[in-house]
């Protein structure tokens, strides 16, 4: 019977409220859409990434650098739990429920999904920017979560973006930007004793393999012994390179009216942290 009635539920939410567009980042993925040019495009609420990427982190609004050798479902639920604990809720006032967003969870403070409000334009002629941003572990003052002394640690942004009209009423607008992150992530694992890493078996093959297994944990022995015998507290290094491209179309259909093409693209290369090779 509850399962029922979750089902019912389910099916009359979709109906009363229409899911948005998915918003750009998908490799691959174009939208198209004609919308009504917003009065105030200011309060449009902020894209996401529905995926949590590495390189999409949000630290200005709290946000923390999650572990990438942990899978993430974007359908999971668990997902807006875990956001609500790190970043925290607040009361959300919400005026009008507008049909192409969607709401849930912003009662409990998260963001509405980002729909295809158009922005006014107001410019008329080129138009553009470019930024490059450094962070390097030299400036910094303290080493958090690390093992002995600060290690070498950077990450670069940058990009531009270009707007420009075609013709009378069109507008388009090229962006792109990178992020290549270098650093040392901080765990605990736990490893052999120093009188556990001799391997015992006398058959060569199986002494071999035996080795190459105990080879694989850090050649350091347990520090923190206070929570088990066996456990090491250490560091791994991480590389994480991030990209994306987005490119917007505008053209005006009247007073009230505008046409936009979308293409928006998202790219994430990994080579994730391993305490155990």
């Amino acid at each position: 019977m509850t399962r029922l009635a979750l089902t019912l539920f389910a099916f009359l939410s979709s109906g009363l409220m229409a899911q948005p567009p998915q918003a750009p980042g998908t490799p691959g993925q174009a939208q198209a859409a004609k919308a009504a040019v917003p009065e105030d495009a200011a309060t449009a609420p902020k894209a996401r990434s529905p995926e949590m990427q590495v390189s999409q982190t949000d630290a200005a609004a709290g946000e923390n650098e999650r572990n990438e050798n942990v899978a993430v479902a974007p359908v999971d639920l668990n997902i807006l739990k875990d956001l609500l604990v790190r970043i925290g809720t607040t009361a959300t006032v919400i005026p009008q429920f507008l049909p192409d967003l969607g709401y849930f969870g912003s009662e409990y403070g998260v963001a509405p999904s980002m729909g295809l409000h158009v922005a006014a334009r107001a410019r008329r002629a080129l138009h553009g920017r470019l930024y490059e941003s450094h962070q390097n572990s030299v400036l910094g003052a303290r080493a958090f979560f690390q093992v002995g002394g600060l290690k070498p640690a950077h990450d670069n942004q940058y990009g531009f973006a270009v707007e420009t009209p075609l013709w009378r009423g069109s507008f388009v607008t090229l962006a792109t930007n990178q992020q290549k992150t270098r650093g040392m992530v901080n765990g605990n694992v736990l490893v052999p004793l120093p009188s556990e890493r001799t391997p015992l078996a006398t058959d060569p093959a199986l002494r071999a393999y035996v080795r190459l297994i105990l080879d694989a944990y850090p050649d350091e022995i347990p520090n923190r012994t206070d929570i088990d015998p066996r456990m090491l507290n250490t560091n791994s290094p991480q590389r994480v390179d991030g990209q994306t491209w987005n490119a917007h179309f505008d053209q005006n259909m009247g007073m009230r009216d505008r046409l936009m093409f979308q293409y928006g693209y998202l790219g994430q290369k990994v080579i994730a942290f391993q305490l155990v090779p």
